[in-house]
């Protein structure tokens, strides 16, 4: 959203403004008669002893021939409409589809500013925004969080300004640092309040990272709390897309509650909400997710499952999602492939999520480990499972996620069973009960 004339002229700084006046002056050939001024008024003015109001600016622009957003901005109504245009093309590409281009814009864009000396905030926003959105989607996410860090810190009566706190929250979320993922939505509630932001859909799905942050910690009573307080919200505000993301947190509450059922069930009607809006993003990475909801139940659902991989995958494309969705994505499909029997599709799957997962996903890594701990241990490489295991479950202990942590080591444990080492599997469990706090009696 472009600032008001009113707002860039209070946040321009009087000396820089002074500087502006001086120079258009002076290029006009105009005295301070000329403006309509008093010596002493038109000196305060050029030397930033006071700002102008903006009728004074108004008739300054006019009679030097210089426009307002010049004074203004420090960057012509050309320059400005460039930067624009630029910016614009750049989301239109979508960041995710190709992070360099867009970080390379914002960089020059960024760059460009800077040397004009332009007091241009909704540009630099913007500029910044595309930055955070390529640096997420390549996975670089303690950069973007750099980022969304500077676009977030003056609030603004912009749902942009929700969208990038959910961004920012997200990223947090996805480093393993849930207290701060947690923080930047709850500190900001009576903020969102006051701006009248509450109606909107963004401000539901804030409320809605901010319980997926609560489920990753492993606190699911708050969790589930935010998410049925969020679909009632939708509801009075008539969001449907709101409501949807709320189910679609509800759901994974109900898997980590070990009610696949359930959680089936609210996803499903999350999906055919996003069905609905054409929401391609979503549809994409929650379909991914029905695929690892249908892998908890007793047998697996597998075949399904692979199903909706593959409608998953060209929405993910389609609607730019970065590379922890796509690595998630063929995270699932491994665990698809080796409940079928099929170990040589299953490590091609998760040598592609590999090749996507970033350094700083601690979490997704894990994960990516307890399936790397199945296959070993279907190979009849215990040692290896063991190691990978062990590798998963100290990262998510680190992560504050024990009881993820015991769900890894009762994997292994399953898997150990259907391999007949049944000693390894009771080490396995016994595992599993630390993680969660049980201790064996004496």
């Amino acid at each position: 959203m472009v600032p008001e004339p009113n707002e860039l002229l209070r946040l321009v700084a009087p000396t820089t403004l002074g500087r502006r006046i001086h120079a258009a002056r002076t290029a006009a050939g105009l005295t301070d008669a000329d403006l309509g001024l008093a010596p002493v008024e038109l000196a305060d003015l050029e030397h930033g002893v006071r700002r102008p109001g903006l009728a004074t600016l108004a008739a300054i622009a006019e009679r030097t021939g210089a426009s307002l957003a010049v004074l203004l901005t420090g960057l012509t109504d050309d320059e400005l409409l460039d930067i624009e245009g630029r910016l614009d093309r750049a989301e239109l590409r979508v960041p995710a589809v190709d992070p360099a281009h867009a970080i390379a814009t914002a960089d020059r864009l960024l760059a460009r500013l800077a040397k004009a000396g332009a007091t241009a905030p909704h540009l630099e926003r913007a500029a910044r925004r595309l930055r955070a959105a390529a640096l997420e989607a390549a996975g670089e996410l303690s950069d973007a969080i750099v980022e969304l860090l500077l676009v977030t810190a003056e609030p603004l009566r912009e749902v942009r300004w929700l969208e990038d706190l959910i961004s920012l929250s997200r990223c947090y979320r996805e480093t393993g640092d849930h207290e701060r993922a947690i923080q930047v939505g709850t500190e900001r509630q009576d903020v969102v309040r006051e701006l009248g932001l509450d109606g909107t859909t963004e401000a539901i799905q804030l409320l809605v990272t901010v319980a997926a942050a609560y489920i990753f910690k492993g606190d699911y009573r708050h969790a589930l709390r935010l998410c049925l307080c969020a679909a009632e919200e939708a509801d009075r505000f008539g969001l449907p897309v709101g409501r949807a993301s709320a189910l679609w947190n509800a759901s994974l509450v109900k898997l980590d509650q070990l009610d696949p059922a359930a959680a089936l069930d609210l996803a499903l009607e999350a999906l055919r909400i996003y069905e609905e809006n054409g929401d391609l993003r979503r549809t994409g990475a929650l379909r991914a997710q029905i695929a690892c909801i249908e892998l908890e139940f007793e047998p697996p659902n597998a075949a399904s499952a692979l199903q909706h991989l593959a409608l998953a995958e060209p929405e993910l494309e389609w609607g730019g999602a970065g590379v922890i969705a796509k690595a998630r994505h063929r995270l699932a499909r491994a665990r698809a492939h080796r409940e079928l029997g099929d170990p040589d599709a299953a490590q091609r799957a998760l040598d592609e999520s590999a090749l996507l997962l970033p350094p700083d996903a601690p979490g997704l890594r894990a994960w990516h480990s307890v399936v790397l701990a199945q296959l070993a241990a279907d190979r009849r490489d215990f040692d290896a499972a063991h190691a990978r295991l062990q590798d998963a479950a100290q990262r998510l202990t680190a992560l504050g996620a024990d009881s993820d942590a015991g769900r890894a080591w009762t994997r292994l444990g399953d898997t150990l069973v259907q391999v007949g080492e049944h000693a390894r599997a009771a080490d396995a469990y016994r595992r599993a009960g630390v993680s969660l706090g049980l201790r064996p009696s004496r």
